[in-house]
């Protein structure tokens, strides 16, 4: 602290404050030590630093080797389980295409045997449908023939009618064993 005004003007620091190493231009004792702490050091270091620098260049060139290897080992490692991987999915593939293909089949075998079960069904219903309309033709025939009336005597009418129902049911009789 400066003891008067005088010597804090001389100074330029103001009365009643403590004097720092700025305002005084000088340094303190403890920072004189630290620098010269720091400047033992460092020769130390230079002195040390030449035989460290190649450590350190060795043990960086060591790493770098290391982690090239390991790079190159899981390189390889992702290689051959990718591979593996598309093996199994080829063989994945071709078991799913396999089983596709035999649905496939299997659903054309299936419509296969439906369409030749409903032609058969429909085949049976026309000649159902055939055999009914074959039917009533005959049956409205006979029906004419009975009311078709000769005009000679009842007897001659009555043998023409036995003859024509005989004809007609000798025809259905015919149709019923085909």
């Amino acid at each position: 602290m400066p003891r008067t005004y005088r010597e804090a003007n001389r100074r330029s620091i103001p009365v009643n404050q403590p004097q720092t190493p700025k305002a005084t231009g000088k340094k303190p004792r403890n920072l004189k030590e630290k620098e010269l702490v720091r400047k033992t050091k460092k020769k130390k270091r230079i002195h040390i630093g030449k035989n460290a620098k190649k450590k350190s260049t060795n043990a960086k060139r060591k790493k770098a080797q290391t982690q090239k290897t390991k790079k190159h080992e899981c390189k390889r490692a992702r290689k051959h389980e990718c591979k593996e991987q598309e093996s199994l999915n080829a063989k994945k593939q071709e078991s799913t295409n396999a089983k596709k293909q035999e649905h496939k089949w299997q659903s054309s075998m299936n419509t296969k045997k439906q369409r030749s079960t409903n032609a058969k069904k429909q085949e049976s219903i026309i000649t159902r449908k055939q055999e009914s309309t074959n039917a009533k033709r005959q049956e409205v025939q006979t029906r004419k023939a009975r009311k078709h009336k000769c005009k000679k005597s009842t007897n001659a009418k009555h043998q023409h009618t036995e003859m024509v129902d005989t004809k007609w049911t000798n025809q259905r009789r015919k149709i019923r064993e085909k």
